[in-house]
């Protein structure tokens, strides 16, 4: 039992630290939870436990391990249950984990080396993650405290000089129940938010790489790093604290993306003021703006047309960080961002921005719905034309769908407010020099509405020229409008902060909301998933319009155009062009678009629209025969050990059988409660327990004594059938005093 014990400590200590290190995230199941903490212990524990158990236990479980795997196999025949398994399959990863931490845990406890090392290792570990303000897991840092702890008393107890019980192992296990409240206590008291920011460490080495990053930008030849980069937030000094540096380096995993679907746009840093040389974030709102933006969308679509699904549709993306160590959730427009793990994350708002509570970094992953919008078709253009606030009946009834009881903060007057904060914030007027304001109204002739004015804007600028090297810009520019003329009137080039800055401030000066964002934007050319580099970082505009909200565009040169699928009315007339019916041929031109369950096609699900549930039935066998099976399993396992243990016992010498009754005599004499004390002979011990078990069942014990001594009158078969017979009266007074005793020792031993 001892040995049990302390192979358990080690053993379940790393189940804990794997499970909520590594583990959870690498099966796709986004945060740690406690179904995956016990399910990783529990396989760890049970396999300590089976190689420390005798025949009748490892029987026991493996009936149980059959019976539970026969049971989930019937219970699949029933189709929703099946789909729920599959669901579900991510949490088979934890049983491997567990078989890898029980591993490293055996290995921990059998060899003194491998639990140095790995102490050592996890102290580490721990440091380096506190000094770098890498996010770690409150179980993470237990498990590694509890590791630390039970080495280092195991190899305090080894250095003491000790008389008596000098077992190590057995010290440790005695010691335990203490250190496991330590790590209850750590885990029980409560963490700051935020970490210590180290912030002098953090400034040496900030300006220590600005210095070596500018450098290197000057110094090379391929030029291929914006000199502007810092200002847009990928490298040290922005305000997307990355450590994405010039080289194209993979920095994050976008998979889940909808078939047909030609790439992604993730933004993580918006900005509102532009002083003419950089940008500058001044929205303090903490509501929840991509909520408030994207309901206002679906309520105004939804009053504004039947075919909901010709202007937008409903998609998810899961996003997994690389090489990123960042406070910013990168997210697509018309996110839904209070939904799922984010949630649970704690991310908040500030401004326009989703933020981390703490910097994420390696491996940080997390599914975001979001709806892709129509852009490149005419008939989203047509909707932005005519485009207005919804209703506070329609936006309810919007928000009622897609938040059931959680409207909270994202009320219809919340709206209200952040509209007029929109305004307020976005719309700073921008002042154009006379001869710009002539460009521009050129451009603009015969566009009546925003919307026209934007496209005519957009194509202005994509055809300018795209470079890399643009070169500073003039000490004399210290304005928007000065920036503007620099940009549009002399040079006539740039990269994408260049005419995203653009956009931008002469959206403004036509009276409309305009903001600047930066992130990533990735050709996926139809694939699912897709590897982001640094290479890929961009900025973009984002017009606000009544009722459809934020609406990305894309100014900058050589850049993909808007996304674009066909409308019901656009499949309809092709149909009828190509003679068939309008059914089979809108699944065979939409099959490019849609991606299975995650693609619905609809805007808002109504109880009419939902197709009924089917009930889950477990049918009665896929319990019963599980149970039977097992119960047979175990029963058949049993008989096989006992008839392996007979026929071992009787091929024994007469000597070998005697000694094995003598050890199961004093057996059972200690779970009468008269084992043998520490440092006493058999002699002794069958004086002094003669009064309590009676002088016919301690003969024996003399019997014993004399053989081991190599007395010659010791008759073996005489001895051998005396303690025979002793054995069988220790057994009736057990199954009188002790019978739950009586049954284990009878499932271990037999008659």
């Amino acid at each position: 039992m001892l040995a049990l014990v302390y192979e358990l400590l080690y053993t379940l200590m790393v189940a804990l630290g794997v499970a909520s290190m590594c583990v959870v995230p690498a099966a796709g199941l986004g945060t740690v939870s406690a179904a995956g903490i016990v399910i990783t212990m529990a396989s760890a524990g049970a396999l300590t436990c089976f190689r420390n158990m005798r025949w009748m236990g490892r029987s026991v479980m493996a009936g149980v391990m059959i019976a539970m795997a026969l049971s989930v196999r019937l219970l699949m025949r029933n189709e929703l249950l099946a789909e729920w398994f599959m669901a579900h399959a991510g949490y088979l990863w934890l049983l491997v984990a567990g078989v890898g931490a029980w591993t490293a845990g055996e290995l921990m406890a059998q060899l003194r080396p491998v639990r140095i090392t790995l102490a050592v290792a996890m102290g580490l570990f721990l440091v380096i993650r506190a000094v770098t303000q890498i996010h770690t897991e409150k179980l993470t840092v237990v498990s590694g405290l509890g590791i630390l702890l039970l080495v280092l008393v195991e190899e305090i107890q080894r250095s003491w000089q000790k008389t008596g019980h000098t077992d190590s192992r057995g010290h440790l296990v005695w010691v335990s129940p203490f250190l496991v409240l330590i790590m209850m206590l750590v885990y029980m008291s409560p963490a700051p938010d935020e970490a210590y920011d180290w912030a002098f460490v953090r400034r040496i080495i900030n300006d220590t790489y600005e210095r070596i990053q500018e450098i290197s930008i000057l110094l090379s030849i391929n030029r291929n790093v914006d000199s502007a980069e810092a200002n847009m937030g990928f490298d040290g000094r922005g305000n997307i604290s990355g450590q994405v540096k010039e080289q194209d380096e993979e920095v994050m995993e976008v998979n889940r993306i909808s078939r047909g679907i030609a790439g992604v746009q993730l933004a993580g840093k918006t900005f509102s003021q532009f002083d003419g040389r950089m940008w500058l974030d001044t929205d303090t709102s903490v509501e929840p703006d991509a909520v408030l933006d994207t309901l206002s969308l679906l309520a105004s679509v939804e009053e504004y047309t039947q075919t909901p699904d010709d202007l937008l549709r409903r998609s998810t993306l899961q996003v997994r960080y690389i090489r990123l160590h960042t406070a910013y959730v990168f997210v697509p427009l018309k996110a839904v961002s209070t939904i799922g793990r984010l949630r649970e994350a704690g991310v908040r708002y500030a401004g326009g921005d989703l933020m981390w509570p703490l910097y994420q970094t390696f491996d940080t992953a997390y599914e975001i719905p979001y709806y892709r919008l129509n852009t490149g078709n005419e008939a989203f253009m047509e909707y932005l034309r005519s485009a207005r606030m919804p209703s506070q009946e329609a936006y309810e009834r919007a928000a009622s769908q897609l938040l059931p009881g959680e409207m909270g903060a994202c009320s219809y007057a919340d709206l209200l407010r952040y509209r007029e904060h929109i305004i307020s914030t976005y719309a700073e007027p921008v002042t154009l020099s006379e001869e710009l304001r002539t460009l521009m109204d050129s451009v603009y002739e015969g566009a009546e509405t925003d919307c026209d004015r934007m496209d005519r804007l957009e194509k202005m600028l994509r055809g300018l020229q795209y470079t890399e090297e643009p070169g500073p810009l003039p000490q004399e520019v210290d304005s928007p409008s000065r920036f503007l003329d620099e940009l549009l009137l002399n040079r006539r080039e740039g990269y994408c902060s260049h005419f995203a800055t653009a956009f931008v401030l002469l959206a403004r000066a036509e009276g409309l909301p305009a903001r600047y964002v930066q992130g990533y934007k990735a050709i996926t050319n139809g694939a699912s998933g897709v590897i982001v580099t640094s290479a890929m970082a961009h900025a973009w505009p984002e017009v606000w319009y009544e009722g459809a909200g934020w609406i990305a565009h894309e100014p900058t040169p050589l850049y993909g155009t808007r996304p674009y699928w066909r409308t019901e009315a656009e499949l309809r007339q092709q149909a009828e062009e190509a003679g068939m019916a309008y059914e089979a041929y809108a699944e065979q031109q939409e099959e490019m678009y849609l991606s299975g369950a995650e693609e619905t096609g609809q805007l808002l699900l109504t109880e009419e629209d939902a197709a009924p549930e089917k009930g889950i039935m477990i049918p009665w066998f896929a319990l019963v025969v599980p149970l039977a099976v097992g119960i047979v399993l175990v029963v058949l396992l049993f008989l096989l050990g006992r008839l392996i243990a007979w026929i071992r016992f009787r091929r024994m010498t007469g000597e070998e059988r005697f000694r094995t009754l003598c050890r199961q005599d004093m057996l059972l004499l200690g779970l009468l409660g008269m084992g043998m004390e520490e440092a006493e002979t058999l002699r002794e011990y069958g004086v002094r327990i003669r009064e309590g078990a009676g002088e016919e069942n301690t003969t024996f014990l003399f019997d014993l004594e004399r053989h081991l001594y190599g007395a010659p009158s010791v008759e073996m078969d005489a001895a051998e059938t005396s303690a025979g017979q002793t054995r069988q009266r220790l057994m009736d007074m057990l199954r009188h005093e002790h019978f739950i005793r009586y049954l284990g020792f009878r499932g271990r031993y037999g008659q």
